[in-house]
């Protein structure tokens, strides 16, 4: 089986492409029946290819960080299980981070926030599945 690694700023990839030099997030909180949030990004990096990651709680003891590396022709999926109180912590940084930037009307950029929800999962989280 051949694992993620941490990310740090010197494996990210820099193309000075617009959509490609930053680490775009996407967050998503639906409240329809029940809590269903979802944190995006993705990560082009030098050593482990493109990650694109979603962190995913749906109200639960246990949320769950899934994983697609794309590397060359080849393409891996992971799902890691982690406490939900993680996915929280995560998300209250992330939005205090996001509306402070609001107020500064300054241009909101959580790439770093991810970048460490992402390292601290693959440290204390369980890998689920690898295919």
């Amino acid at each position: 089986m051949n694992e993620l690694k941490h990310i740090d700023a010197d494996d990210l990839i820099f193309e000075n492409k617009p959509l490609k030099d930053r680490i775009n997030t996407k967050l998503t909180l639906q409240d329809t029946d029940w809590m269903n949030y979802v944190l995006q990004a993705v990560f082009r990096t030098k050593n482990q290819g493109v990650l694109k990651v979603k962190f995913e709680y749906s109200g639960v003891v246990d949320s769950e960080m899934r994983v697609i590396r794309i590397k060359g022709k080849r393409k891996r999926r992971y799902t890691y299980s982690f406490d939900s109180d993680i996915f929280e912590k995560y998300l209250v940084k992330f939005m205090t981070y996001h509306l402070a930037q609001w107020e500064k009307q300054e241009v909101f950029y959580g790439g770093d926030i991810v970048i460490e929800f992402y390292n601290e999962i693959l440290k204390k989280g369980c890998l689920k599945e690898c295919h």
